[in-house]
């Protein structure tokens, strides 16, 4: 090819927008005038597999012909000027530009010569421990190990996803998902199933529930076709968690059914393998989630005690096992919440302190497990709502201030840790709450306002992540409610617009997404309720107005969950408070009232659905009849 046509090409790979084509056209003028160029390309081809490299590495690497002048070739490559010094790791270590280095390894892959460097980097860091110099080495060998032996990759991963899920390794597993997510274009079968389950997994908080979706759905569909019934569970079980944030409660509910099933039916076959048991009893416990959620507590009650009931056997049987603590715990926590909302404190405060006691127990054994550190922070926060619930502030206020003083230590060790500083956001917000209670205003705008900071802070580090632009907001809805009651009513249209703003944004993003729909419709209560506090009762109206449309396609969408049922009825008062007749007023009251009775008939210990009822007939009570109405 003359330089004339390799131009043109160059401006055609340009003009389609291909950056990997681009790339190889670049990297093919870099090399035409090299004398050696085909065995240069196949040395620069050894060094773009792996992200890094030094020179023991990729001696390892080159083809047997290339190993004797290997010192040579790696002189050779750090000239070119798609080789740059890696800069998070020795002086001596190098790698190939990103975009090259992606458009090399698809050619690779497309060549089938892939598998075969990546089997050489396994090799060698087999060989020769500490060998791979990349932030994260272990995540580099499986990186090559799943295109290199698929099947043990596939194993390899789960266990080292395991490990540090247990020992909370949040960074790393997320730089886990991130090698992952480049991985995945060049893996089948087993591998692939396992890598889009665990990627789909570590960054189910932080993407849209709806690419998490299709990830598991494909990750249960591999493991199906290959017969493993463990995996195509646990990606069900994930599937069934995304669709459920997908407002999509019957699929969910057939898809954890689906899992529980799978897991019976291997439990069965081997009744002492106890990875089955406990795979039933988190299958138990997303079935009493969703229970929760659909308004049917007896049935979540069985599901969660049945899951703790294995979970104390297991317990009892290895008292070592600390996974199976852990389990114990999160039952409780579990339980504790479902009595709390029942309007048993009692039963949810014995509860809470008893999975308080297995964390602090838990903590003590490794104080370096910062994952048990956590829980212990959690636990104390789930204590202190009861005690905050119950009229007992000064004991809230211990259990939060002692659990904001874990999140902080926890955010000190590691400030690059994004779970822990968002769990100092959230212990700031719950002391906030409790001094807005108490009656102390100016330290609860301070705990918002450094809450508020800490989210900006995240949002503005990852705009990507929808979890910490969400939280934006909500901390805005704090603040502006603290405005509203502080007679600061511009503060508060600001700090609620702007929550609006981000909401709506979300929303657009993902229309499926019925967390963010609903989020919608609570800020525009809010305005709504501002704007009608103010005397603007046509702006009010139709902020009540688009929010009463969100409720009503939210609770048509799945009439079991009680949550959304309970916003059509929220929007009906809220329309009948701005009606000065008062047969429009009843009008409202009157279609508010079917929904509010079948939820306080659905559970008659719900403390909020039997206050909504009372309420609403007070109400009425106090409104003419229809037909005294309709005969003046």
């Amino acid at each position: 090819m003359t330089f004339e046509e390799q131009l043109q090409a160059l401006r055609a790979a340009a003009a389609s927008g291909d950056s990997h084509t681009l790339a190889l056209y670049s990297l093919d003028l870099i090399l035409s005038n090299q004398p050696d160029r085909e065995p240069l390309t196949r040395a620069l081809e050894a060094a773009a597999v792996p992200h890094c490299w030094n020179a023991r590495l990729l001696k390892s690497l080159l083809d047997p012909d290339l190993v004797p002048a290997a010192e040579s070739w790696g002189m050779r490559l750090m000239g070119l000027s798609v080789v740059e010094r890696f800069p998070r790791c020795t002086d001596d270590t190098w790698n190939v530009h990103e975009v090259t280095r992606q458009a090399l390894r698809t050619r690779l892959h497309r060549q089938g010569r892939l598998a075969v460097y990546s089997a050489r980097v396994v090799s060698a860091a087999d060989q020769l421990p500490g060998l791979l110099l990349a932030e994260g080495g272990e995540i580099e060998r499986i990186y090559h190990l799943l295109l290199a032996e698929p099947a043990t990759g596939a194993d390899a991963l789960e266990k080292l996803w395991r490990r540090w899920e247990d020992g909370g390794r949040w960074a790393a597993l997320n730089d886990l998902a991130a090698a992952l997510e480049e991985i995945l274009p060049s893996l089948a079968s087993v591998a692939r199933a396992r890598a889009l389950l665990r990627r789909a997994t570590i960054r189910g908080a932080n993407r849209p529930a709806s690419e998490i979706a299709r990830q598991a759905e494909e990750s249960a569909v591999l493991f199906e076709a290959l017969g493993d019934r463990s995996g195509q569970a646990q990606a069900l079980t994930l599937l069934g968690d995304a669709l459920n944030l997908l407002g999509r409660g019957v699929e969910s509910r057939q898809n954890h059914m689906c899992a529980l099933s799978l897991r019976q039916q291997l439990l069965a076959s081997i009744p002492a393998n106890t990875t089955w048991q406990r795979d039933v009893s988190i299958s138990l416990d997303r079935l009493g989630d969703l229970d929760v959620t659909q308004g049917r507590p007896d049935e979540a009650r069985r599901a969660f005690a049945e899951g703790l009931e294995i979970r104390r056997r297991l317990a009892l049987s290895d008292p070592a096992n600390t996974t199976w603590q852990r389990d114990v715990f999160a039952s409780l926590v579990r339980l504790g919440a479902l009595d709390a909302e029942q309007g048993r404190p009692d039963e949810a405060r014995r509860a809470f302190v008893e999975g308080l006691e297995i964390a602090r127990r838990l903590a003590q054994s490794d104080p370096a497990n910062t994952t048990w550190q956590r829980d212990v922070s959690l636990s104390l926060d789930r204590l202190g709502d009861l005690d905050a619930e119950q009229g007992r502030p000064d004991e809230a206020r211990r259990a939060f201030v002692e659990g904001l003083e874990i999140a902080r230590r926890l955010a000190q060790s590691d400030p690059a840790n994004t779970t822990w500083q968002r769990d100092v956001s959230l212990s700031l917000g719950r002391l906030g709450a409790l001094d807005v209670t108490q009656g102390r205003p100016d330290e609860a705008r301070h705990a918002f306002t450094e809450g508020l900071e800490i989210r900006r802070r995240l949002a503005l580090s990852d705009p990507a992540n929808t979890t910490w632009q969400r939280d934006v907001s909500i901390s805005l809805d704090r603040l502006g409610d603290l405005d509203v009651t502080q007679g600061r009513p511009d503060e508060a249209r600001r700090a609620f617009a702007e929550g609006l703003e981000i909401r709506r944004r979300l929303a657009l993003s993902d229309p499926a997404n019925t967390t963010w729909q609903r989020d919608v419709f609570a800020s525009l209560v809010r305005l709504g309720a501002l704007d009608a506090e103010q005397g603007r009762p046509d702006e009010a109206r139709r902020a009540f107005v688009e929010g009463l449309e969100i409720a009503r396609r939210l609770a048509q969408s799945d009439p079991a969950n009680t949550t959304w049922q309970r916003d059509v009825f929220v929007s009906h008062t809220k329309m009948a408070s701005l009606e000065t007749d008062p047969a429009m007023k009843r009008r409202w009251l009157v279609e508010a009232l079917p929904i509010v009775e079948r939820l306080a008939a659905l559970d008659p210990q719900n403390v909020q659905w039997q206050g909504d009822l009372a309420r609403l007939r007070r109400q009425l009570a106090t409104l003419p009849s229809a037909e005294a109405g309709s005969s003046g």
